[in-house]
């Protein structure tokens, strides 16, 4: 009878072990909000850049540390885990949030450039484009000129603000212009 409880303890223990190494690898590839977070702030690329290494290891340096066993290592892994991931999605939320609503300065931010394309629906409920001349676009989404974000472009019949950068591709806001400068349609597009 000691024996089977051992084993089941044993067994108990393992599957914790194992619950806590998936859930690590399964949350910080699928974290909701990690997109954003990562492109409103350069720490937050850092830490998931660097975070499951830290989760994988946080067991046996909290071991060392605090001189517990391997179990009680893992659960507070577990709990600085279960800390982390929420003030994550607390803190995706937030920021989710704030850019849902466009403003003249966030837009015109260079620190926001890969987060625009969450203003887009805001931008397109307030403002109707089709008509407008470039000065008007200009009072609404600031002049190309001024190059806030790097792969902003304008020419005779397009005024294209990016949205979101990635490796292999950039999001833009089109806005598409006729002869006489007046806007005749606007288009949000991907380039790879």
């Amino acid at each position: 009878m000691v024996r089977f409880k051992k084993s089941i303890n044993d067994i108990g223990k393992v599957l914790v072990i194992g619950l806590y190494y998936v859930s690590v690898i399964y949350f910080l590839l699928f974290l909701p909000y990690s997109d954003t977070i990562v492109s409103y702030s350069d720490i937050f690329l850092i830490i998931f850049a660097i975070g499951p290494l830290i989760f994988v290891f946080l067991p046996n340096i909290i071991k060392r540390i605090l001189h517990v066993g391997l179990f009680n290592s893992i659960i507070y892994s577990f709990l600085i885990f279960i800390l982390f991931s929420i003030i994550t999605i607390i803190v995706g939320h937030l920021t989710v949030n704030y850019f849902e609503d466009f403003s003249y300065e966030k837009w015109n931010n260079s620190d926001y450039c890969n987060l625009r394309y969450r203003m887009i629906e805001s931008l397109e409920k307030k403002y109707s484009f089709v008509g407008k001349n470039k000065e008007d676009v200009y009072s609404i989404l600031g002049k190309i000129d001024n190059q806030i974000c790097p792969y902003d472009h304008e020419n005779d019949t397009e005024i294209c603000y990016m949205t979101y950068e990635a490796m292999m591709r950039n999001d833009f806001y089109c806005l598409y212009l006729d002869t006489d400068g007046v806007v005749i349609g606007t288009e949000y597009k991907s380039v790879r």
